[in-house]
């Protein structure tokens, strides 16, 4: 099986219901009926104090006092599924809307929607883009690694469709808040305020999917980097952009919340030219080899039975370079996960993939 060239992970978070078809008793847990407590801490109240002092929006002027009072009927929709948040990491605010947006004003406010005495104004520019445009590697939302295995994305196909990226300090603690949000065009006509609320994720969360893990195999596209070559004769075919020699997919998730993963990897490129001339893939003599390490954090949704993996460092170790991401980089997000007859699945229901592992 090839590794992707680039993961491509311009995720808004993947829409997810419950699996159904497996028997229960040999779910291990995290499928099926099985419905686990939230971790207590992310059922705290987080102060107003901390989410003053540990959220930030880049490009955003804070103001002393209240938002201006809407007065006018633009309208824009909230993505009501963006509610979770991670430590170290932050979280995204998602929305769309067809009025001539100039920027957004937002209050952040405790779980019982105290607000807290001072507001966000971002201008559209600085901070919000539209969801799909790749160019923008907003930390929360893409991963620009290399050699990676995917399973799937779903990019947003609407022009209309924007992002806030909200920042969290290493100090941001689990637990609850919310937020009030509000758009304004350049002539200052405002909307009215949509409030939503986050739970900031706990790192863990599932024993069941704790331990060292080997990729066996998959169900679905897992690996989608093809290419159309068209011949000499006119005719066309696709072919991969390299033949697979071998392949080693290892995936360790700790009970502390963090994990490691590695991949190993001999292949071959495809020689383009040649092809066009054979009308068929023709790869080159030599292979070449790939070893990455990455490490960072899960964080385990009990209420959709999700898995999310965030990266902080990443180490080619063939050559000993090293990267290190302080506020976090997105791998999956939203996948579900669940252990059935010993074996580690890593489902995107919504692009009909799996990834399935064996204990190592």
């Amino acid at each position: 099986m090839k590794i992707l060239k680039n993961l491509i992970m311009t995720m808004a978070v993947i829409g997810i219901t419950a699996c159904s078809g497996d028997d229960d008793s040999n779910n291990e847990g995290g499928g099926g009926d099985v419905k686990l407590e939230r971790n207590p801490v992310e059922l705290n109240a987080i102060p107003i104090s901390t989410l003053e002092n540990e959220i930030s929006i880049a490009g955003a002027t804070t103001n002393e006092g209240v938002p201006p009072t809407p007065n006018s009927d633009i309208e824009f929709n909230l993505d009501s599924t963006k509610t979770e948040a991670f430590q170290g990491t932050g979280f995204n605010i998602v929305f769309d809307s067809d009025a001539d947006i100039a920027g957004a004003y937002i209050q952040l406010a405790d779980a019982d929607k105290n607000p807290v005495n001072s507001y966000f104004d971002v201008p559209v520019f600085s901070n919000a883009v539209p969801a799909e445009d790749p160019s923008v590697g907003n930390k929360v939302l893409r991963s620009s690694f290399s050699k990676r295995k995917s399973l799937g994305s779903k990019s947003l196909d609407d022009d209309d469709s924007y992002e806030i990226n909200v920042d969290f300090t290493d100090e941001m603690p689990p637990g609850r808040f919310c937020f009030f949000i509000c758009i304004y065009d350049s002539e200052n006509n405002i909307s009215q305020v949509i409030e939503q609320c986050i739970i900031v994720e706990a790192w863990g969360g599932l024993n069941t999917i704790v331990g060292q893990w080997v990729f066996d195999r998959s169900e679905g596209d897992l690996d989608n980097d093809i290419t159309l070559i068209t011949c000499e004769n006119g005719t066309s075919f696709e072919a991969e952009y390299s033949q697979e020699i071998s392949s080693i997919w290892y995936l360790n998730l700790f009970d502390t919340g963090s994990y490691e993963e590695e991949f190993k990897d001999e292949e071959k490129e495809l020689d383009y030219n040649a092809s066009v001339a054979e009308c068929k893939a023709i790869y080159e003599d030599t292979s070449t080899n790939s070893n990455d390490k990455f490490f960072g954090n899960w964080a385990y949704n009990e209420d959709n039975q999700t898995l999310t993996l965030i990266d902080f460092k990443d180490i080619n170790l063939l050559t000993g370079e090293e990267n290190v991401y302080p506020e976090g980089e997105l791998y999956f997000e939203g996948i579900k996960v669940e252990v059935v007859n010993g074996e580690l699945i890593l489902n995107n229901q919504e692009e009909g993939v799996k990834a399935i592992f064996k204990k190592r």
